[in-house]
């Protein structure tokens, strides 16, 4: 699991909003008393964990006198202690997923951790969150999104299925030479919904998708990815089709450019060092054939521009003093279309 790629509204946090609703007395007691409220993750709780006292209580930690950095016991009298990022409780882990601060009424501030589950067991709630479902994970690639449907996804021939509406879409849209793109896109949208409808055939996942908003966003995520992978070849040749006239011009363009110097789009020397690497980067957008793999080739080459920029980039100040120079869009995006100019590559 990957937590620094989770995020959450936590003021649409069923449980946060119950304290603020009902228990405004531990959020006010909460900077006063130095405590830390927990909040778990959306889609790690249900109705009746927000009925329990016991359960609201165990979600709120007291910082040991001793060690007020790793060790706490919550209202509940249970012993916590923090490793790492994983607060440890009575054969429990979880993990914090992020650390936002909130202010009570009078200005007061107080810590709130965002966790991946609560801290007390959810059997007795009717949840168990040790299961396929209740993985954290992040979808980075195709082969991430084929392993998370191969997991939560039961039977298995939801692949075969998913193959076959795909290969019928293509069959009945071989001719598409006075295509209209737009009807084309309804098309594949349809599809999509088919293909996600294949996928909650299984009713356990589809039940807890109701209630669990980042399982459904990486069920969504993963059926696009896999359909997009076996649809790309064919949409592809659709795109060069019905956009001939735009692709000769973006490519001509693309040619008659291919002289530019990096003192015409007015970028720092600093910046001759990771041209390469970015180019090297981009140049593998066209081997992509997901929206999350093209995505991800991107962020790496911004990654690299981004390692150039940590660099030591110091700039004298008026007074006399130095502060580090930080890079604007400005800087990053005629950098990027220097390397896609010098890419050379034809759409």
């Amino acid at each position: 699991m990957d937590a620094q790629q989770y995020d959450e509204d936590l003021s649409q946090n069923l449980f946060f909003r119950k304290l603020q609703l009902d228990h405004q007395i531990f959020l006010d007691t909460a900077p006063i008393e130095g405590w830390i409220v927990c909040i778990p993750r959306s889609g790690s709780i249900n109705e009746k964990c927000l009925t329990d006292q016991e359960f609201l209580l165990a979600q709120i930690l007291v910082p040991n006198e001793e060690l007020p950095e790793t060790h706490f016991t919550n209202l509940s009298c249970a012993d916590v202690r923090l490793n790492g990022r994983q607060l440890l409780t009575g054969g429990l882990k979880a993990t914090i997923l992020f650390e936002e601060l909130f202010y009570t009424k009078d200005g007061l501030k107080y810590k709130i951790w965002c966790i991946e589950r609560p801290l007390c067991d959810t059997r007795p709630y009717g949840l168990v969150l040790d299961d396929d479902f209740g993985k954290l994970i992040t979808i980075r690639k195709l082969q991430d999104a084929v392993e998370f449907i191969r997991t939560v996804a039961k039977p298995r021939y939801v692949f075969s299925k998913i193959d076959a509406a795909v290969q019928t879409f293509i069959k009945h849209r071989s001719s598409f030479l006075n295509c209209n793109l737009k009807l084309y896109k309804e098309d594949v949208k349809k599809l999509y919904i088919s293909c996600l409808e294949i996928i909650l055939q299984n009713r356990k996942l589809k039940d807890r998708c109701q209630r669990d908003a980042h399982l459904k966003r990486n069920v969504k995520i993963a059926v696009e990815t896999y359909m997009m992978d076996k649809l790309y070849d064919h949409l592809r040749e659709v795109i060069t089709v019905c956009h001939q006239d735009q692709v000769e011009s973006f490519n001509k363009t693309i040619r008659n450019l291919s002289d530019i110097h990096v003192s015409e789009l007015s970028l720092r020397r600093s910046y001759a060092d990771v041209i390469p690497a970015v180019k090297k980067e981009l140049l593998r957008v066209d081997d992509c054939r997901t929206a999350v793999d093209k995505i991800n080739c991107l962020k790496r080459a911004f990654e690299i521009i981004a390692r150039e920029q940590a660099g030591p980039r110091v700039v004298t100040t008026a007074k006399g003093s130095a502060d580090q120079k930080l890079a604007t869009a400005d800087d990053v995006i005629p950098l990027l279309i220097f390397v896609v100019i010098k890419t050379g590559k034809a759409v």
